[in-house]
């Protein structure tokens, strides 16, 4: 198949470091905590929820310009019984506690946050709390596949140079996949193409193996999202929508 390698690189999506490592895993987040991480607001706050070692964690923002929240201040929770937790600020002027409490909804997805008589509404990104966003289902979708597998290919893609893909698996044998457009799990609701690999051309799975070399020392690894995919897939998309 012929592409350009701009084309290719735009097919390359988003790749997620995650923290883990091939030689010991982390422990996996129970079910009742798992389901409370995530972004709170209100009363003009915003802070994080987070795991670390099997406990929750705030973690507070101060300045709105921290994007990364790396300059954010960190508050363990002091777990009492389910959902209810308390947290306790301690400094050199000032010491104070106070009770910290979940709500869920039917789905047991933490929703709210109540510190004192404050509440914190959970922010809700795609992919959280079976959250997802979905297109209606469209009733042409077998034959706009079969259409689009049927196309001629884009003059402009003939133009490119020849594909010399190789699966990242056999160059990187510890990357993680989550293809979703594989599968169900995506904003069509129906898989886009049958594969269990990715691929990629040989400079990119090259330049992956070198960043698996660096991210493994540090305890951490890749997981791909999504990869190469023959243009006619592309189409496939584009028609849907």
């Amino acid at each position: 198949m012929l592409f350009s390698k701009k084309t290719l690189t735009s097919l390359l999506l988003t790749l997620l470091l995650l923290a883990c490592t091939s030689t010991e895993s982390a422990k996996p987040v129970s079910k009742d905590l798992k389901f409370l991480l995530g972004m709170y607001y209100g009363n003009g706050s915003v802070f994080l929820v987070r795991e670390s070692k099997g406990n929750l964690e705030i973690v507070y923002r101060t300045d709105s310009k921290d994007q990364d929240f790396s300059k954010a201040n960190i508050f363990p929770l002091l777990k009492n019984r389910f959902d209810s937790y308390t947290i306790n600020e301690e400094g050199p002027i000032l010491a104070a506690e106070a009770p910290v409490h979940f709500e869920r909804d039917t789905d047991g997805n933490g929703t709210v946050c109540k510190i004192g008589g404050k509440r914190f509404t959970r922010n809700f990104f795609p992919g959280e709390g079976h959250k997802e966003f979905r297109l209606e289902d469209n009733p042409n979708y077998q034959s706009l596949k079969n259409s689009a597998q049927q196309a001629s290919m884009p003059v402009k893609l003939k133009q490119g140079q020849t594909a010399k893909l190789i699966s990242i698996k056999s160059v990187v044998p510890s990357v993680k996949f989550a293809l979703h457009y594989a599968g169900t799990e995506n904003i069509f609701g129906s898989p886009l193409y049958e594969m269990t690999q990715a691929y990629a051309d040989t400079e990119t799975a090259a330049a992956l193996q070198k960043v698996a070399g660096k991210l493994a020392g540090l305890g951490y690894g890749l997981l791909i999202w999504e990869a190469y995919r023959p243009w006619y897939i592309s189409k496939l998309a584009s028609d849907l929508l």
